[in-house]
């Protein structure tokens, strides 16, 4: 199997043998970010056990696009959390057009919350376009189930965006694609 590492600062893209394109990214850590909020590690670890019990994926997508009115997904989630298959079902819909990617896996490391997705059929460019950026960072689309004293302790995501780091809460996110052809 013949490796290519395109190595641009914190961007790689990777295409397994049968030709599908994957993301690895940081999406968040146990790190206070700007708005100086952290989101420990038992938040991670909880978001964790929620994705692997209930089978939820999240979606990848570029600046938090599509935004919604504020309060739709704390109301999503109030409603829908215990019915994982109807908030799949809503998310899905919600960034029909601007999701490039689903979530497959979730793991936390060493006080760093890492996303492994697949990219989307049809959205090879985008993969490659990810591949020739340098400065990229990646952040969350979120609510907030438990904090006190600006520490996070619960959360559930429903999407991760891919934008400039500058523009990222916690600049020690990163996305990560890799080229592999074989």
């Amino acid at each position: 199997v013949k490796q290519e590492w395109v190595d641009k600062s914190s961007v790689h893209v990777y295409k397994d043998k049968k030709g599908q394109w994957w993301f690895l990214g940081i999406y968040s850590n146990k790190y206070e970010d700007r708005d100086e909020e952290i989101l420990s590690e038992k938040s991670h670890k909880d978001y964790i056990k929620w994705l692997k019990k209930t089978g939820f994926q999240p979606v990848i997508t570029a600046y938090h696009q599509p935004r919604m009115p504020l309060g739709f997904w704390s109301a999503v989630f109030a409603k829908y959390e215990n019915r994982p298959k109807v908030l799949q079902k809503i998310v899905d819909y919600a960034y029909r057009k601007f999701a490039f990617a689903k979530v497959q896996k979730v793991f936390y490391l060493n006080g760093f919350t890492y996303v492994l997705a697949k990219f989307l059929p049809g959205k090879e460019k985008i993969a490659k376009k990810l591949s020739e950026n340098s400065d990229l960072g990646m952040s969350h689309g979120f609510i907030v189930k438990k904090i006190s004293d600006s520490i996070i302790d619960s959360y559930r995501t429903f999407e991760m965006s891919v934008l400039k780091r500058k523009r990222a809460a916690n600049l020690l996110t990163r996305a990560m694609t890799l080229l592999k052809d074989g």
